[in-house]
């Protein structure tokens, strides 16, 4: 068998990766008792922050109902505040708490260390590739990150 091609390469590392972080995933939400959409709130809070309930709902796929029941578990733990908006005391912004933002740190350095190990499994020739790759697809997403902060809502 001969090198991998382009495609069995990502599918290497994405297989690795992706299983690694759904197990991890999964010990997380089991250790901290949340449900998935939880999880992808707080994931989502982190990289923007504040929301209304209304954007929480609209992306995460639920009602606002249902959003506003999972929030409130959310709240509950001590993971995400409700503050007034200021232009609208109607309006409620959530953001994440100081313990929020360590679980979120806590997943993404675990998330970091998988993809290196995953990365680290490949054969020699294509790690720094690998790597090369992932540097562009962060420098993409930095620059969208920073195109959405500056759009106005």
């Amino acid at each position: 068998m001969g090198k991998p091609t382009d495609d069995e390469a990502i599918e290497l590392i994405s297989r690795r990766v992706f299983t690694g972080a759904i197990v991890g995933l999964t010990v997380t939400l089991r250790e901290q008792q949340l449900s998935v959409a939880q999880m992808a709130t707080l994931f989502l809070l982190s990289e923007r922050s504040p929301q209304t309930l209304s954007e929480v709902a609209a992306t995460v796929g639920l009602s606002t109902s249902a959003a506003s029941r999972m929030v409130d578990g959310l709240v509950k733990s001590g993971l995400v505040v409700r503050r007034e908006a200021p232009q609208d005391r109607r309006q409620r912004l959530l953001s994440l708490t100081r313990a929020g933002e360590r679980l979120i740190e806590r997943a993404s350095l675990e998330r970091v260390q998988l993809i290196k190990s995953a990365i680290a499994q490949l054969p020699p020739h294509l790690e720094r590739p690998a790597l090369r790759a992932l540097k562009a697809l962060v420098g993409k997403r930095i620059r969208q990150a920073a195109h959405r902060a500056t759009t106005p809502r």
